[in-house]
C-alpha cells in the first residue's frame, strides 16, 4: 500500500519525495521507480516536511520508536 501511494505522489509531478523500506533493496527499486531518494526511517523523520507511514499495524510500534527521537529535536529546535 505504501508503495502505491509512492507511486502515486510521483505521477502527481511531487518534488522531493523520500522513500524508506527495512528491505534495502525493495526501497531501491521504489525510489528508482519513483524518482525518490532512498534514506533511513530517521533521516526521513529529521529532513522531511510530511512523512507517511505505511506500514503494517504489528509494526507501527516499531516504526514510531525509530523516528521519534529525529521528531523529538525537531521539536526542541522549533
Amino acid at each position: 500500500m505504501g508503495g502505491a501511494l509512492a507511486r502515486a505522489v510521483a505521477a502527481a509531478g511531487a518534488n522531493g519525495l523520500a522513500v524508506c523500506d527495512r528491505d534495502l533493496q525493495k526501497a531501491a527499486v521504489l525510489g528508482g521507480a519513483c524518482g525518490a531518494k532512498v534514506l533511513t526511517a530517521a533521516e526521513i523523520a529529521a529532513e522531511c516536511t510530511f512523512i507517511f507511514l505505511g506500514v503494517k499495524p504489528q509494526v507501527y510500534p516499531e516504526a514510531i520508536a525509530e523516528i521519534t527521537p529525529a521528531l523529538a529535536a525537531r521539536a526542541k529546535g522549533s
